[in-house]
């Protein structure tokens, strides 16, 4: 026998669906390990922030330390031209045009707050802090640290640039939109005030400014280092830089120049052999055209070498589209041009002699004398990339620096 007692009543579809909305909403949006390690990184960008905005020497010194002591600093120069500030911001320069250099300089010269403002805000831009909360905070106090009157650090720049800064600052946290490019007004007008100012002192104590490259240097009337080129001491000297392309076009010449005059030297002998009348083969045109060549280069560079002038004509329409943005210094050019050519010598000597052509003496000496032009292309000199020498210990060249705006 069934009982009669009736079933409970079910619960109303909408109560059912409350409660289980509630039992959703209650679950966490995000799982508690993700949470924590948000947590840890936003106290670790925090702790990053407040390190920096408190002693603005980790910027460029890990120690935290001023680098300048009070001592005698004069910086190793090197030849550079087209240096930009907001390279050597970045660290793409090597010494003696690094951040550090620069750090040091504006110390001695009490312009570290530009600096720091300058490295401070690149930061800022680069890495900002994903806590809107933190975002805003960081500004704020960059604002009142640099930018406001009478702040601890209160950089030097103009009035306008300032009211504007402080006022879009004030205008965006007052209605909460705060973008990060507040401080652009101030930002221009201290990278124009370092640029123009500390900056230029500090091109001129670590660069050379007086120097001239190849093509220059074949004017000779062009005035160097206050000097006209046809005075003695300014003819006989060699250019101080030279673009790659024309270097290695006129290794590239001396390479063909080489083989093809010993071919023509043993055509020209064995068509000698061949015919009845003795007569000793004369010494090839192209061979007395690269021995001048190189001798000029030695003695006063490129300013009376035909060769060279060829290839800078050839040469001169390409940098209108394509600019040279690669240098070579060669430290020991006059010396390798003359052991080139006395080389060379030899083997023209050695071809005009018929027993030493038979044991083959030219084309061992040519054969000598393309391996030192290969050579000379990858060896150890002082290479200028963009504007800055950098000098290189292994036969193996890296350049890693980007193009100088």
């Amino acid at each position: 026998k069934t009982s009669s007692v009736p079933p409970p009543p079910s619960a109303p579809r909408s109560h059912r669906y409350t409660k289980e909305c509630s039992r959703l909403l209650s679950l966490p949006s995000i799982p508690d390990s993700m949470a924590a390690w948000m947590l840890r990184e936003e106290e670790s960008t925090s702790y990053y922030w407040e390190k920096l905005l408190k002693n603005h020497y980790y910027m460029w010194n890990e120690e935290g330390t001023r680098l300048y002591k009070g001592e005698l600093f004069e910086p190793e120069k090197c030849y550079a031209r087209n240096v930009s500030l907001l390279e050597v911001l970045r660290g793409e320069y090597p010494y003696p045009l690094d951040i550090t250099s620069f750090a040091i300089i504006c110390e001695k010269t009490c312009n570290e707050d530009l600096l720091a403002f300058l490295l401070l805000m690149q930061r800022f831009k680069e890495c900002p802090p994903k806590s809107k909360q933190l975002f805003c905070s960081v500004l704020e106090r960059i604002l009142d640290k640099y930018v406001r009157p009478g702040a601890v650090e209160e950089i030097n720049i103009d009035r306008k640039a300032r009211l504007n800064s402080i006022k879009n600052f004030e205008d965006g946290k007052k209605n909460d939109t705060i973008l990060g490019t507040e401080l652009d007004p101030a930002i221009s007008a201290a990278y124009k005030a370092t640029k123009t100012g500390i900056f230029s002192m500090f091109i001129q104590k670590s660069t050379y400014r007086d120097f001239t490259d190849s093509r220059s240097s074949m004017c000779w009337c062009r005035k160097t280092s206050g000097k006209t080129a046809m005075l003695p001491g300014v003819f006989f000297s060699l250019p101080t830089l030279n673009d790659i392309r024309i270097t290695r076009l006129n290794k590239l010449i001396v390479l063909v120049g080489l083989w093809a005059g010993l071919l023509e030297i043993r055509t020209s002998s064995s068509s000698s052999s061949s015919s009845s009348s003795i007569s000793r083969p004369s010494v090839s045109s192209i061979w007395l055209f690269i021995l001048y060549g190189l001798i000029a280069r030695a003695i006063c560079g490129h300013r009376l070498d035909i060769q060279s002038w060829i290839v800078m004509a050839f040469t001169l329409p390409c940098e209108r589209y394509y600019p040279p943005t690669m240098f070579i210094k060669d430290s020991f050019a006059r010396i390798r041009n003359l052991v080139y050519a006395s080389l060379f010598l030899v083997a023209i000597v050695a071809a005009s002699q018929e027993e030493l052509r038979e044991c083959y003496i030219p084309e061992i000496i040519i054969s000598v004398l393309s391996s030192i032009s290969i050579m000379h292309l990858g060896d150890t000199n002082e290479w200028l990339y963009n504007g800055i020498v950098c000098r290189v210990k292994s036969c193996r060249l890296s350049l890693q620096y980007e193009k100088v705006k």
